[in-house]
This record gives C-alpha cells, sequence and structure tokens, in this order.
C-alpha cells in the first residue's frame, strides 16, 4: 500500500527500501571502521608486549638479574663474625639520635676551616680533639669494623623502592674517621692520618656488596672523601713511603673496578622492572612523581603505553649495562649518546624519560669519582718520583717511564691522557671534568676534577687564623651532655 501511494505521487517503488539501504551502508561502514580501529588498537599492543618481552628475555639470556631474589643471590654471603656491615649498623643504633646530629654538626664544617697546605689553630685542633675523645669508644669499634672490609646490609625488599640499611651509618663512619684523619695529620701524626683514610677506603667497601645506585653513590661520595683527606694529608708533609705504596695499590685496583657500577645498573633495573609490574594493577605511585602523576596517570589508558614504556626503559637500561662493560674510557661516551637520546624521547614515552634522567646523572658522578681516582694514583706516583730525583718530573710521561701502559687515561678527554701543570708552588694533576673544557686545573663548580701537590716547604707553612665556629663548640658541649661515657675515661686521639 505505502509504494502504490509513493507511486501514485511520482516516486518509484523501492525509493524507501533505497534510503534505509544507504543509512546501512554508513552503519557498516561505521563498523568496518571500529574493526579496523580496533584491530589497529590490538596490533599496536601485541607488538608493544612483544618488544617488552624481548627485551625481558635478551636479560635472561645475558644471565642478568630479573627479580629482587635474583639480586640476593648475586650478594657475597659473608658470615656474621666478619660482617663489617653488621658491627656498623649495631654501632650506630646504639647511638641516640641527638649523638648523631651533634656529630654531623662538628664533622661538616672542618673541610672549611683552612686552605689547602694550611694547619689548624690550637683552638681548632683542641676542638676536634675533645669531639674524638668523646667518641674514643665509638672511633675504636669503626677502626675494628674497617678491619674486615667486608660487608653485607640487611635489605628489604617491596614493590618499587628497596629499603636498604646502612648507607646513612656508612657516611656517619665516614665522616668520623675523616675527622680522625685531619686532626692526626694537623698534629703532625701523618702516617696515622694514611691509616685513617685507608680505613675510609675499607668502611665504604662495605657498600660494594649492595646492588643499587643510592648505595653506589653513599660509596662513591666516601671515596671522594678519602681521596680529599689524602690530598689535604700529603699538603701537609711527607708520611712514610710504604703507605703511600700501600695506598696507591688499593687505588690502583679501584681504577678498573667498575662491577660496584654494573651491580647497581642491574638493582636499579630490577626495581623498576617491579615498578612497572605494580603499574599493571593500578599501582602507579611507586613508579609516577607526584608533579607529574596526574598526566602521565591519564595516558596509561592509551593502548600499549604501559608496554611501550617499559620496552623503551629496558632498552635504555640494556645500553646502559653494555656500555659499563667497557673500559670506562669508552664508556663514558656511550653514555653521553644515550642520555642525550633519553632527552630526545617523545612525549609518548614520559614515563620512561621520567624513569631514566636520575640514572644518568648518577652514573656521571660515578666517572667524575673514578676520574678523581685516576688523578690521585698519578699523584701518588709523582710524589714518589720527587722523593726518588728531587724535583717534580717534567711531564706526566716521565713519571710514568718505566710502566707507560700505566699512564691515566681522562675519561672526560677521549682517552687522552691526564692534564699536568707544575708551577713554583707544587704540581696539579687533573681531569677536565664534566665540562670537557680544560680550565688549567681550576676546581670550581662543574670544572676540572684535580688532585694538588704542595712543594715540600709550602706544606703545613701556615697556619689559619679564622675561629672555630660557635655552633661547634655548642655541638661539642651537647655531644659531652649525651655521652655514655665521661671523657676521663676514654683515651685521646693523637
Amino acid at each position: 500500500m505505502a509504494d502504490f501511494e509513493r507511486f501514485s505521487a511520482g516516486q518509484p517503488a523501492g525509493a524507501w527500501r533505497g534510503r534505509w539501504s544507504w543509512r546501512r551502508r554508513i552503519v557498516v561502514g561505521l563498523a568496518a571502521f571500529a574493526l579496523v580501529l580496533g584491530s589497529a588498537v590490538w596490533v599496536l599492543h601485541r607488538a608493544a608486549q612483544v618488544r617488552r618481552q624481548t627485551e625481558i628475555d635478551l636479560i635472561r639470556a645475558a644471565g642478568e638479574p630479573l627479580t629482587f631474589e635474583d639480586l640476593e643471590a648475586l650478594r657475597e654471603p659473608i658470615p656474621d663474625e666478619q660482617n663489617a656491615a653488621l658491627r656498623i649498623i649495631a654501632l650506630f643504633d646504639a647511638m641516640s639520635t641527638e649523638q648523631r646530629i651533634h656529630l654531623f654538626t662538628i664533622s661538616g664544617p672542618h673541610w672549611g676551616w683552612a686552605e689547602i697546605g694550611e694547619r689548624w689553630n690550637a683552638e681548632m685542633c683542641e676542638a676536634i680533639e675533645v669531639a674524638l675523645t668523646l667518641q674514643a669508644d665509638t672511633l675504636s669499634r669503626v677502626h675494628a669494623a674497617a678491619a674486615l672490609e667486608r660487608g653485607a646490609f640487611p635489605n628489604q625488599w617491596s614493590v618499587g623502592v628497596p629499603l636498604i640499611h646502612g648507607g646513612s651509618e656508612v657516611r656517619q663512619a665516614t665522616k668520623l674517621l675523616a675527622l680522625e684523619a685531619s686532626l692526626r695529620a694537623n698534629r703532625g701524626y701523618l702516617d696515622g692520618a694514611m691509616e685513617s683514610c685507608d680505613a675510609i677506603f675499607r668502611i665504604s667497601a662495605c657498600l660494594a656488596n649492595e646492588p643499587f645506585l643510592i648505595s653506589l653513590l653513599v660509596r662513591t661520595a666516601s671515596e671522594q672523601m678519602a681521596i680529599g683527606t689524602l690530598e689535604r694529608t700529603l699538603a701537609l708533609g711527607e708520611p712514610d713511603e710504604a703507605r703511600l705504596r700501600g695506598f696507591h695499590a688499593r687505588l690502583q685496583r679501584l681504577v678498573g673496578d667498575h662491577e660496584s657500577l654494573r651491580r647497581a645498573l642491574f638493582g636499579e633495573r630490577v626495581v623498576s622492572l617491579a615498578a612497572y609490574s605494580s603499574a599493571r594493577t593500578g599501582a602507579t605511585s611507586s613508579l609516577i612523581p607526584s608533579p607529574a602523576y596526574d598526566w602521565v596517570s591519564a595516558m596509561l589508558c592509551l593502548p600499549g603505553f604501559l608496554d611501550r614504556n617499559e620496552q623503551k626503559y629496558l632498552q635504555f637500561m640494556r645500553g646502559w649495562c653494555e656500555a659499563s662493560r667497557l673500559p670506562l674510557d669508552e664508556a663514558w661516551p656511550r653514555m653521553k649518546e644515550l642520555d642525550a637520546e633519553v632527552a630526545n624521547l617523545s612525549v609518548y614515552h614520559a614515563l620512561a624519560a621520567i624513569t631514566l634522567p636520575s640514572l644518568s646523572r648518577a652514573i656521571t658522578i660515578y666517572v667524575k669519582c673514578r676520574a678523581r681516582i685516576r688523578a690521585a694514583v698519578a699523584g701518588i706516583e709523582i710524589e714518589l718520583y720527587r722523593r726518588a730525583n728531587g724535583r717534580w718530573p717534567a711531564t706526566l710521561e716521565e713519571a710514568f717511564a718505566d710502566d707507560p701502559a700505566s699512564l691515566p687515561r681522562d675519561p672526560f678527554n677521549a682517552n687522552a691522557r691526564m692534564q699536568y701543570i707544575v708551577d713554583e708552588t707544587g704540581c696539579t694533576i687533573y681531569s677536565l671534568g664534566e665540562n670537557e673544557i680544560d680550565d688549567g686545573g681550576s676546581t670550581s663548580v662543574r670544572a676540572d676534577i684535580a688532585f694538588r701537590l704542595l712543594s715540600p716547604h709550602l706544606r703545613g707553612a701556615t697556619v689559619t687564623t679564622q675561629p672555630v665556629d660557635k655552633e661547634v663548640w655548642e655541638a661539642i658541649e651537647a655531644l659531652r651532655a649525651t655521652a655514655t661515657q665521661p671523657a676521663a675515661a676514654t683515651a685521646p686521639v693523637h
């Protein structure tokens, strides 16, 4: 009937059915588009999963850790009676928070009390001797722990963040030893100062067993403190040659030892893998810093976003781990390339970009420390040359003539040798540093990384005139009030 009415009105039969057929075609087209789009999303998601799994398989094939249990298996098992870390923990756990704060106040500013080569005045020596006398028992136990040289701190594994015990204790122990070394050097007991410097290295070695970046950074800071203390000790006199050679041998072992860097990279990767796994269940707070939380969390809804970012993160980490196996002179340029690539990551890889920058900075700090160690190795070699020949060598090549292969190389200068200058006050061995510019041995912020040796007649020739900070005396008095032993019951530190 409807067709007859339309035909009577001049419309062809079937027109009504034709219009609905066109609408059907639109619906079918939209359905096809949705199917294609869904298929593309699935392909992207699946491709991201495959790429991520490929990176996981490469880690497994290399025999590298993927879980916290794997990391624990890397740690050297140490019997409790030989574990220096347990002794350090017990020692500082028994110390009150107030005592720790007072010791920090005392040990913090002493580096700036005198220029290199200047002696402390009598007031400074008296202040530090009082402080160390009050902590003579603690100091004795720190030396006993340092003698063991091996340690493994008890760790608690958690999703995203490992709870590491020991970093603050090691820092406090090394600060105490640096304070003792400075006092000994200023009192003229140079061999004792060298002993304290060596103890700093042995205490820091307790962290070599810990596969985390934070542990590596604490150890690096302690090694820097030991080298700085050595430099200031040599600026005040001439310690025994046998002790210098022993120190030289220790530093030589550190020059080629990058196992701690590799362990730290492995640990960093395992921590992030756990965090990405947690993010899949919706717990993203351990992975995303709070300033970027909202917008990055929103991007997690994008298909394959999490897998793509984890794959990209693992790809960069594989590059870092491969670079860490190279000699440091070759590793640093590769690390710079990776750092530049991280800076150019797209918004779609925002999560990977957020995770990676702290890593590059930590490795830069590590390389700077290794450059300082190389400069110190050369410094001791040059000091021994001067003692044997009565003058500074004209060039580094002259100092290393007996063993040219051990000539120190600069990781910040394309494997070129370290820089060396001699003037009327002494000599300086230095690396170009992070900015890769020769600043003539200047050690200002972000400049050269140097080790300075003064001429013998200038070592300890002047005494500083600045007073001891008032807060240091206040901390000493507070320490006296909180000490568990009276000062008279402890032996003075010489």
